[in-house]
C-alpha cells in the first residue's frame, strides 16, 4: 500500500472479528437447534431470559459485522482512489 492511504485499517483485526462473528452465529445456531426440544419441556427454562440473551448476542454480532463492513468499504474506496479506479 502507498503512503497516500488516509486511514490505517488493520485487516488482521477485521478478519479476526469477522471470523469471531461467524463462529458466534454458528454456535448460536447449533445451541438453539440442539436444545430446541429439551427447552420446551424443561421447567427451569425461561423463554424471556433466552430471548434477551439471544437478542443481546445478535446485537453485538450485528454491530461487529457493521463496523467491519464499514472498514472494508472504506479500504476499498481508498484502494480504488490509489489505483485510479472509480
Amino acid at each position: 500500500m502507498t503512503s497516500h492511504l488516509t486511514h490505517h485499517i488493520d485487516l488482521n483485526r477485521v478478519q479476526l472479528e469477522l471470523d469471531t462473528s461467524v463462529s458466534a452465529l454458528q454456535t448460536l445456531s447449533y445451541l438453539l437447534a440442539s436444545n430446541a426440544e429439551q427447552t420446551k419441556t424443561d421447567p427451569r427454562f425461561d423463554p424471556a431470559t433466552l430471548s434477551y440473551g439471544v437478542s443481546g448476542l445478535l446485537e453485538l454480532v450485528a454491530g461487529n459485522l457493521h463496523e467491519n463492513s464499514c472498514h472494508i468499504s472504506e479500504l476499498n474506496d481508498q484502494l480504488n482512489r490509489e489505483g485510479g479506479m472509480s
